[in-house]
């Protein structure tokens, strides 16, 4: 059962992503009949997953079916980037730090989620970049983000009104318990590349590189 849209939303949906309400079926079946082909792909197959890789391709079926391979073909080139799950202490470790934040509030119904990055709310030498990806913010200039970001829905800590930053983490630990089945399930998707009609993927296909981000050398 696909969850309904805002009449807001739905009609963002069709100006912006190509959405036919007429048409949403139809492709997602086309997904699922092409996944149930792809040897290698061990893929959700569920309509409201593949209808939000739809939707990010704006429902051209040639690229959605790209995003999928590659979303989960990264699964196996950069394992480092899936290696804390979400039952290991130190997820919820890096979460309460506040390194990386999901503001729970909306600008408006059809405004797009905001995420905060803060780099210096963490221990590099305890923890991986892989695990908390950076963005700074310099000299606190709110004023400057305030032109883009309303006050409504930043921290406190930022001069907003969206509750503090441990109200935010407390928010998404309790999202993490609740979703927690569909998380463990989650663990058993990705791709066998030696199943894979054609050539395998790998680190240096993807991304340029020579194995993987563990292998990078620097003089």
């Amino acid at each position: 059962m696909l969850r309904p849209l805002s009449a807001e939303l739905a009609e963002k949906a069709c100006l912006e992503l190509n959405e036919d309400p007429s048409r949403v079926s139809d492709a997602i079946q086309h997904m699922k009949d092409w996944l149930v082909k792809q040897p290698h792909l061990r893929a959700r197959t569920d309509d409201q997953w593949l209808l939000a890789f739809l939707r990010g391709c704006k429902f051209s079926l040639e690229r959605t079916k790209e995003k999928i391979d590659l979303y989960y073909a990264v699964r196996n080139t950069a394992p480092e980037f899936y290696r804390i799950k979400h039952t290991d202490p130190r997820f919820n470790e890096i979460l309460e730090l506040g390194s990386l934040i999901v503001l729970p509030k909306l600008a408006s119904p059809v405004a797009p989620r905001v995420f905060m990055i803060r780099p210096g709310s963490y221990d590099a030498d305890k923890y991986a970049i892989a695990d908390v990806i950076s963005l700074y913010v310099h000299n606190k200039n709110y004023d400057e983000m305030y032109k883009y970001i309303c006050k409504d829905i930043l921290p406190a800590e930022y001069g907003g009104e969206g509750g503090t930053i441990k109200e935010i983490t407390d928010y998404w630990k309790k999202k993490v318990e609740e979703y927690s089945d569909f998380l463990e399930a989650d663990y058993q998707y990705g791709t066998d590349e030696t199943k894979r009609l054609g050539k395998p993927k790998t680190a240096e296909d993807m991304f340029g590189l020579e194995g993987s981000f563990r292998q990078l050398q620097f003089d």
